[in-house]
């Protein structure tokens, strides 16, 4: 199946020659290529982990909890770890958007 929603119906056949249709089922596939950061809470960086690689550079933009956006950054494509410093960065949660080829994956940690 491809990333997105896919439309299936099945067609029956019987040894007569007859057949029927089912019913229009739609299924959304999500490709999910399993962006995690590690840890959660942080002192000093963050680990990007890409569970597969992208074919593409990606943008990654970091926002506080009252969305100002206080830290931007490059996933080359291809990479499956990216460490990102943010010892600058005052304590708080914060959320990291991936803006990926399919649609922005938002993740978020704590600064200690």
């Amino acid at each position: 199946p491809n990333t997105g929603t896919n439309y299936y119906r099945l067609k029956q056949m019987d040894f007569d020659g007859s057949f029927e249709y089912s019913n229009i089922v739609s299924v959304t596939i999500e490709n999910d290529k399993g962006i995690s950061i590690q840890p959660n809470l942080v002192k000093d960086n963050i680990k990007l982990v890409v569970k597969k690689g992208y074919s593409k550079e990606q943008s990654i933009q970091i926002y506080n909890i009252v969305g100002a956006k206080v830290l931007e950054a490059r996933l080359p494509a291809g990479t499956l770890q990216k460490t990102i410093d943010v010892h600058h960065l005052q304590s708080g949660h914060y959320f990291v958007r991936v803006n990926t080829n399919e649609e922005p994956k938002v993740l978020r940690f704590v600064k200690m």
